[in-house]
């Protein structure tokens, strides 16, 4: 909100010909990009969308500096140009992860605001794409992309400490996506409105990842408040293909999730272990996968949550016919498949498909995971 008030000063007093507004709303921006923008370009909310509106407003005052004075000031120049290569890099086939506060329809589009970044910053140049991985410590995303497979993991801290209005509890969940289609998704943002429906979509349980005995990572509570939190720990990136990570949201009950994600197969599948380390009383967990509303369920046998096999496998599909399967590991774990809600617009949900994997933590630790990957896999064109 502070960068958008320094637009409205800045445009305000170009317009009035005022220099020493100018002057004040230049040295509150560059103030403020310097708290707000990170090393690796991202936004130090983790929110995509407001990542885009950021840049907007950039770009914005950007137009009007360069029709006043004919060039910009180096400090603006230099984050614009680190916040869209940040953005370019976190792109999905299927758009922007709606990561933390993220809704598809607020800001403009991804490729509207790069098409706009040459017309501000003249030398700008996109990064050049390379499949693999890619580790944005400041933000802890790990974004593994190639013309076959999008892979996002989340290693980071849920925002700023003094300001968390905007975060979720989603700390180690993954998204994914198989040939340009979205498998696993994040949940998005339905509303902003204190209720069940804002509590549901900032839940651990709402994200692809693991939930002790019910309880959130992190004490959210009305609109936009944060109580209690944990942090990321122990992040270990091994390029090109494999990161592990920690988090301390569970340490008030005598728990760490440690989770490592491997690709495997030349690019044809990927492997989640969880490990739950527990100091205290046994524990219940649960370990949620979100899939896109576009897939469908293709196993026929009914899933209870009395199950126990010790590793089972599942089929879905995709719009375009694709079939992967998730093999699911762990001593003594209950499945089940329902349905779970998904928001990419304000005010939009729809139900999808949510994979549950659920065990109990004896003290000491418990070991899990699920293994994803296409049912046929594709020869190797190397």
């Amino acid at each position: 909100h502070l960068i958008n008030n320094c637009k409205g000063l800045l445009v305000g007093n170009i317009f009035l010909s005022d220099p020493r507004g100018v002057k004040i709303g230049l040295d509150l921006l560059e103030t403020q990009l310097k708290e707000q923008i990170l090393l690796d370009g991202g936004h130090f909310e983790r929110s995509p969308m407001y990542h885009l509106i950021v840049m907007e407003d950039l770009i914005a005052i950007s137009f009007a500096l360069l029709e006043r004075d004919g060039v910009l000031p180096g400090f603006l120049s230099g984050v614009l140009e680190k916040m869209g290569g940040f953005l370019e890099g976190i792109i999905s086939p299927c758009g922007i992860p709606l990561l933390n506060d993220t809704s598809c329809e607020v800001a403009d589009s991804p490729q509207r605001v790069l098409e706009a970044l040459p017309l501000v910053l003249p030398g700008y140049q996109s990064p050049r794409f390379v499949s693999g991985g890619v580790f944005y410590t400041e933000s802890g995303l790990f974004i593994y992309q190639s013309p076959r497979l999008w892979f996002f993991f989340d290693v980071g801290p849920i925002g700023p400490d003094y300001q968390l209005g905007h975060a979720h509890n989603d700390m180690l969940s993954i998204c994914l996506a198989f040939d340009g289609e979205p498998i696993l998704t994040d949940s998005g943002v339905y509303e902003y409105r204190a209720g069940a429906w804002r509590d549901y979509f900032r839940s651990t349980a709402a994200h692809n990842t693991i939930t002790v005995d019910g309880i959130d990572q992190n004490e959210t509570w009305k609109s936009f408040r944060v109580g209690r939190r944990g942090y990321p720990s122990e992040v270990n990136y091994e390029p090109p293909a494999r990161i592990s990570a920690a988090h301390t949201g569970y340490k008030h009950i005598g728990v760490i999730h440690r989770r490592e994600v491997e690709l495997l197969e030349n690019e044809q599948a990927v492997c989640v272990t969880d490990l739950i380390e527990n100091r205290g009383a046994p524990r219940e967990f649960e370990s949620n996968l979100h899939f896109d509303p576009s897939i469908r369920l293709c196993t026929e046998a009914a899933l209870t949550e009395e199950s126990s096999e010790q590793v089972r496998s599942f089929e879905f599909e995709t719009p375009k016919g694709s079939r992967f399967e998730v093999k699911v590991e762990g001593v003594g774990v209950r499945l089940s498949c329902g349905h779970s809600w998904y928001a990419p617009e304000f005010g939009l949900k729809q139900e999808r498909l949510n994979l549950k994997i659920k065990g109990r933590a004896l003290p000491g630790s418990t070991r899990c995971g699920f293994r994803i990957g296409r049912v046929r896999p594709l020869l190797s064109t190397t």
